[in-house]
């Protein structure tokens, strides 16, 4: 089969980077000013005076006005720069839960459209202990306190807000995708191909209606010289079970590890 994309690194910015420059978080934190921890607060009171309901909450009805430069950093990272960005001070100490989800909803609006990620249509997952376990058919790592290997979602841009600490654990770890991949073209090629061939991902249970329990897609996409990478390996071994799902070969689990 023919395959369209690079067999070399991709040279995409800044988002081929190393952990060690990124340590110190110099160039990928922002801290919200005092002037716009305000504007969250009057936006929300607003909304909330006027009943707005949480699903149907808007950059129009929901304005942040002097917060735009945040807003264009935070776009231009996710899209041309390192790929992600760490928003400090939002205000977790002094709102309810219930104000809290309301304000994140609306700051996420101003990003772009909100989607969900299961069958259940919820826009926001709680990361919390439900007793989950992430290799079932219906594991979700949110709802686990079993560690995680890195893996991405489906959505363009993930959105997390941390409303406390956890009383152990938590720690997160990021990774960037687009330097794994170069690292991958640069020592085996061989195994580049096959990341950009079909892979048997499990919907988990989460599948539309009428659709079966897996899907085929591969790990790695370019097209129109973008690259893409989606990687959820607990996924993948769970299709597994499906008879009709083709066998993983030893150069897929080869390329995965």
């Amino acid at each position: 089969m023919s395959a369209l994309f690079s067999h070399g690194p991709i040279t995409d910015g800044r988002a081929d980077w190393r952990a060690g420059e990124m340590r110190n978080g110099a160039g990928w934190t922002s801290v919200l000013k005092q002037t716009e921890i305000d504007t969250l607060g009057a936006a929300l009171a607003n909304a909330r005076a006027a009943n707005i309901d949480i699903d149907d909450l808007t950059r129009e009805n929901f304005p942040l006005p002097g917060m735009e430069p945040l807003f264009e950093n935070i776009l231009a990272e996710l899209e041309t720069g390192r790929g992600l960005l760490l928003v400090q001070g939002f205000p977790v100490a002094h709102y309810s839960k219930s104000d809290l989800r309301y304000m994140y909803v609306g700051f996420c609006r101003h990003l772009g459209t909100t989607l969900s990620q299961s069958s259940g249509g919820d826009h926001i997952g709680d990361v919390r202990d439900m007793n989950v376990d992430v290799n079932s058919p219906r594991g979700r790592a949110y709802t686990s306190n079993q560690r995680l290997t890195f893996h991405s979602d489906q959505a363009d841009v993930v959105v997390l807000v941390v409303l406390r600490t956890a009383k152990s654990g938590g720690l997160s770890k990021l990774a960037s995708a687009l330097a794994i991949r170069n690292e991958i073209a640069r020592t085996r090629p061989d195994l580049l191909e096959v990341l950009h061939q079909p892979f048997g991902w499990s919907w988990q249970e989460h599948q539309p209606k009428g659709e079966p329990g897996w899907y085929q897609q591969p790990i790695y996409t370019e097209r129109d010289g973008r690259f893409s990478s989606y990687y959820i390996r607990t996924h993948i071994n769970s299709a597994q079970r499906y008879e009709e799902v083709p066998r993983l070969t030893p150069q897929q689990i080869e390329a995965m590890d």
